[in-house]
């Protein structure tokens, strides 16, 4: 929680359930990143790279998203982008164009 992870390399690693709430990760690197089920509760992740993770069952409520990178997302599925800030229209549509069976999820921890 509240984690200053600012500029971090954090490039595959395995964040599974995580708590990074409220944490600093601007400029962070999580491409490839194993994310399920973590939490970046209100957490700012400006201009961070999210290529390639999984972001299934995630809670980003309230997260502050602007510039992120999110090409190649493995999964979406369950996760709570709920009041998040600064998330740009081209990242929400790239979002929305995923799967029915991704987007119809239901996180069951938000």
């Amino acid at each position: 929680r509240n984690a200053d992870l600012q500029g971090a390399n954090l490039l595959g690693a395995y964040l599974s359930g995580v708590d990074l709430t409220g944490a600093n990760l601007e400029d962070a690197r999580l491409s490839g990143a194993d994310l399920r089920l973590a939490y970046f509760t209100g957490a700012y992740l400006r201009n961070a790279r999210l290529n390639g993770v999984d972001l299934q069952g995630v809670d980003l409520r309230a997260a502050y998203l602007d510039g992120i990178e999110i090409e190649h997302l493995q999964s979406i599925a369950g996760a709570d982008f709920s009041q998040v800030q600064g998330l740009s229209e081209a990242t929400r549509a790239k979002l929305k164009s995923r799967s029915a069976a991704e987007l119809d999820v239901w996180n069951p921890y938000t």
